[in-house]
């Protein structure tokens, strides 16, 4: 009741406590072996997979010249 009292004075009502509205951290959300976890974990490693390609770009068009880089830039483009 202390965060009720307290919001009550700032002018803020509330009729719950933040401790009803926190999961416990060792409980998963998703059920193990679903079909949303695995889509899930899909997704992750496609995310990681478009991260990663983009950092390699980004090391190997360090050293590149402008042009260089503007037109393999464009050539990309243009694949899409």
């Amino acid at each position: 009741m202390g965060n009720v009292n307290q919001a009550k004075r700032s002018g803020i009502t509330s009729t719950k406590s933040t401790e009803s509205l926190q999961q416990p951290r060792n409980e998963s959300v998703l059920k193990e072996g679903s079909e949303e976890e695995k889509d899930l974990v899909k997704n992750v490693k496609r995310v990681m997979e478009v991260i990663v390609g983009l950092l390699k770009d980004r090391l190997e068009s360090v050293d590149e010249e402008p042009d260089r880089k503007k037109a393999r830039i464009e050539e990309y483009r243009l694949k899409k």
